[in-house]
């Protein structure tokens, strides 16, 4: 994780932004919502830009490239101006709480609860047209 800031109450709101590696970043990324992290978001409250890396999982890959990827996302990142002393700037895969937090949702959220989000059900919807299912069972 590359962040100078301090953890605690920053004055402001606080911004999460992630980008998904699973294709290259494009100009159009950076026109639609990138500049904006570096013009506007990390100038304000506490700012957080991560890799959602493990999101990239939930679908067919290639671990080899899902790594390159990540690691070029999070390098264009701080390349187009995003600036560790002001925002944190992180891969998701690399903080290891977000592997716990996810295992115990799986454990405790009912397919009832997950059903509710409108992501889950596209992609139960396109496993179970290839014969899987989205969620592994505790």
């Amino acid at each position: 994780m590359l962040s100078a800031r301090a953890t605690g109450a920053a004055a402001g709101p606080r911004i999460f932004s992630g980008v998904e590696p699973t294709g290259h970043l494009t100009l159009g990324n950076y026109l639609g919502a990138m500049r904006r992290w570096v013009e506007v978001d990390q100038q304000r409250g506490e700012a957080l830009f991560c890799v959602v890396d493990l999101h990239a999982l939930t679908v067919e890959h290639d671990p080899a490239r899902v790594r390159r990827l990540s690691r070029q996302a999070a390098t264009l990142m701080l390349a187009m101006g995003l600036d560790p002393e002001r925002c944190t700037v992180f891969v998701q895969s690399h903080v290891d709480e977000h592997a716990r937090l996810s295992y115990l949702m799986e454990c405790t959220a009912t397919d009832g609860e997950m059903r509710r989000m409108l992501q889950y059900r596209e992609k139960d919807a396109e496993r179970a047209g290839r014969g899987g299912n989205v969620r592994g069972r505790c």
